[in-house]
């Protein structure tokens, strides 16, 4: 691009916008502020098995008010994609009981390392 930067303008700054005040945010890895009803993890791939591979997907999730997780978004991908689909699809099924602070439901935002390690 002539006369100007691909992405942006030299010297400006990204901001990101904050959340709404009834989003709870839990670092990485951290333990949650609610309990699950339904945690099923993905189901290590067969081909990946076989051959003996190992990886790690890291994702960021958000809880609904209603307990559901409604976004999956793949945050560090997997050297091997095919890890990757059964983690966002696991991810999607699964419940916790809706968290609130002072009566008032909140969504949170989790972001999780799934590792898949084959048992030795």
């Amino acid at each position: 691009m002539k006369g100007g930067e691909i992405g942006g303008i030299v010297g400006s700054v990204v901001t990101t916008p904050a959340p709404p005040p009834d989003t709870i945010i839990v670092k990485r890895d951290a333990p949650l502020p609610t309990a699950p009803m339904s945690m099923v993890f993905p189901k290590y791939p067969e081909e990946a098995r076989l051959r003996g591979w190992e990886d790690a997907v890291v994702v960021r999730y958000i809880i609904g008010k209603d307990g559901r997780v409604r976004d999956v978004i793949v945050l560090d991908k997997p050297e091997r994609d095919l890890f990757e689909k059964p983690t966002v699809k696991a991810i999607r099924t699964w419940r916790f009981r809706p968290l609130k602070k002072d009566g008032v439901a909140q969504e949170v935002v989790h972001e999780l390392t799934i590792i898949f390690k084959l048992e030795a």
